[in-house]
């Protein structure tokens, strides 16, 4: 593990079995108005190359029936390879506003841990979203720390390596220990659930009555714009 880290940005992605939904993070964090030194991709699918071209630092771990394990895992090995002093985390599945970096960067001045609150979840699958009520922690697909956190995340996906929930856990620590955090009232994040691959843990992977139905994609053109026709595209 790095020791110090170098100013600038590290993008971290913990993925596996998921070879399309990681495409389509590669270009979302390729269009970012300000770009990551480096993205660092911990991969525990059957497969032994990279599927994309252009990740910085490729890992290979063994696969695993524990979703939760394989998760914590993988952010694990991902953070021990963190060569930059601010670390944000790109869920392989997940759409990602091009601003999404440097508005955070805005934010980051006197704060260790930043992040966004009340999630959009939408499923393309099943054409349903829903807003979250999360106003004391951001999901961890929106979830940015500085380097000096590292060692505390690291400790507390250490903890539970069988529990996939590491964010309740990271703001629940900053909450209670006095650690300099803000939670932004933006949406430059939206949780895709249902894209091709192995199933995520959280509740947009498995949506209930909570749900709201959106048929026309109405709800998500509005969200993200232009970038739905992809989505709409590959669930017609």
């Amino acid at each position: 593990m790095t020791c110090t880290y170098k100013p600038g940005i590290t993008v971290i992605t913990p993925t596996g079995y998921r070879a399309e939904a990681l495409e389509r993070c590669a270009f979302y964090i390729s269009r970012q108005t300000i770009q990551p030194n480096e993205w660092v991709i911990c991969d525990d699918g059957p497969d032994n190359s990279p599927p994309i071209s252009h990740p910085s630092i490729y890992l290979k771990r063994p696969s695993t029936d524990n979703k939760a394990k394989s998760f914590t895992g993988n952010v694990l090995n991902c953070l021990a390879h963190v060569s930059y002093d601010h670390v944000f985390i790109f869920e392989d599945d997940d759409w990602y506003h091009p601003r999404y970096i440097e508005h955070y960067m805005e934010h980051f001045k006197d704060v260790l841990l930043l992040g966004e609150k009340k999630a959009f979840y939408y499923n393309v699958k099943l054409r349903k979203y829903r807003v979250n009520g999360n106003t004391d922690r951001a999901s961890f697909c929106q979830t940015a720390f500085k380097s000096s956190f590292i060692c505390k995340v690291m400790k507390l996906c250490e903890k539970k390596r069988d529990s996939a929930f590491v964010d309740a856990r990271i703001w629940k620590y900053a909450r209670e220990n006095g650690i300099p955090n803000r939670l932004l009232d933006t949406r430059l994040c939206i949780g895709i659930k249902g894209m091709p691959g192995r199933k995520g843990i959280g509740i947009g992977h498995r949506p209930g009555g909570s749900f709201t139905s959106d048929r026309n994609w109405e709800v998500l053109k509005h969200r993200i714009g232009e970038d739905a026709q992809y989505y709409i595209d590959r669930f017609p």
